[in-house]
């Protein structure tokens, strides 16, 4: 039975955890620690995810399966074993802005009846919601208790971030998800270029929104892929992750790629107006070498053009973007960028997965 086949047979979160799970010892994430690349395989996260899930029963208590969760957590390592782990305990997560006012977090805690957080937060939310530390969670977990119950989380909650209006919680039942992931899977079949076996995916976007807990943490996952994670968000991580880690596929709001291709052309622009000649020339090459030979021309123009510029830039094992909204493609596919873009992925404020592609994959 084909992957595919399996996702098929049965819409529920169980059945989309144990197709994570199968990709064994792939690995999952990796980190730095003291400047040193750590790895977390499948086998690694279904361990983790399964005393977590234990841990969480005995520290919520059997009595509230069913409820909600609050994640309060910037990315990391652990921030899927969490969100399965509430799953796999029977519970409903529900992810949160990390950056938050506590105004709006207690809005959306009283909202969805969420009877806990996980947090790094030391202070006092609520007094009405329990509040777990991560670094509690996380602490003696080889001694953590078994299931006292097997249930399963049919639900997860999403939060609009709120930027036009007061945030608001979306609910998604397992079968919502499974049925996005079957319709896209024929992107996935056809692409030349996503997600394939080798790919590193930085884990850039924050997990608590629905583009990146679904097409940068569930997608991957579920494909056997690698997601990687930054100590922090500064400029200089971000770079040295992308070129230590080998990424190959980014996924971020137009404002960053704007951004750091503005600082390219202005690079370009102070060269002389013969070396501006001869870029300018290359990246019609490029162009055409794609257009009429997909097939090799891709490979060829990454392996071979602009090699000095990628090195630069964010490391030579770049090869796609995902962004929502279009901005200078041609000029940039001419580097071997390739772009995804997603229009209306979150159709009024994160209220629905419509979402459609350019038709050559």
């Amino acid at each position: 039975m084909t992957k595919l086949e399996r996702i098929q047979s049965n819409y529920t979160f169980e059945n989309l955890y144990n197709v994570i799970c199968d990709n064994g010892e792939k690995i999952a994430a990796e980190y730095m620690v003291e400047n040193e690349i750590q790895k977390m395989s499948y086998h690694n996260f279904q361990n983790i995810t399964e005393k977590l899930a234990g841990k969480l029963q005995k520290l919520l208590g059997v009595e509230n399966l069913g409820k909600y969760v609050g994640i309060h957590l910037d990315n990391c390592p652990e921030w899927m074993c969490i969100f399965w782990g509430l799953l796999r305990a029977g519970f409903h997560p529900i992810s949160l802005d990390f950056r938050a006012s506590r105004e709006n977090l207690l809005h959306l805690l009283k909202h969805s009846g969420a009877i806990a957080i996980l947090t790094n937060e030391t202070e006092i939310i609520s007094p009405n919601v329990q509040q777990i530390l991560k670094s509690t969670l996380l602490e003696d977990l080889d001694s953590a208790p078994s299931l006292q119950k097997e249930q399963w989380g049919i639900y997860f909650a999403i939060c609009t971030s709120g930027t036009t209006d007061s945030s608001k919680v979306f609910v998604y039942h397992a079968r919502a998800l499974m049925s996005n992931i079957v319709c896209s899977w024929s992107t996935y079949e056809n692409s030349r270029f996503l997600m394939l076996p080798d790919a590193k995916i930085l884990a850039f976007l924050p997990l608590y929104h629905i583009f990146g807990l679904l097409a940068m943490g569930i997608f991957p996952m579920m494909y056997g892929l690698t997601l990687v994670y930054m100590k922090d968000r500064s400029p200089l991580t971000f770079v040295d992750t992308c070129k230590r880690h080998k990424i190959t596929e980014i996924y971020a709001v137009p404002l960053l790629w704007n951004n750091l291709f503005a600082k390219l052309q202005n690079k370009i622009r102070q060269e002389p107006w013969w070396k501006r000649m001869i870029f300018r020339s290359l990246q019609g090459v490029s162009i055409c070498i794609q257009f009429f030979a997909p097939e090799w021309g891709s490979k060829f123009v990454r392996e071979h053009f602009f090699r000095s510029l990628h090195n630069q830039f964010l490391g030579v094992n770049l090869r796609s973007f995902f962004i929502w909204r279009c901005i200078s493609i041609t000029s940039n596919n001419s580097f071997f960028y390739q772009y995804w873009n997603f229009h209306g992925m979150w159709l009024w404020n994160d209220r629905g997965w419509n979402c459609v592609c350019r038709s050559q994959f």
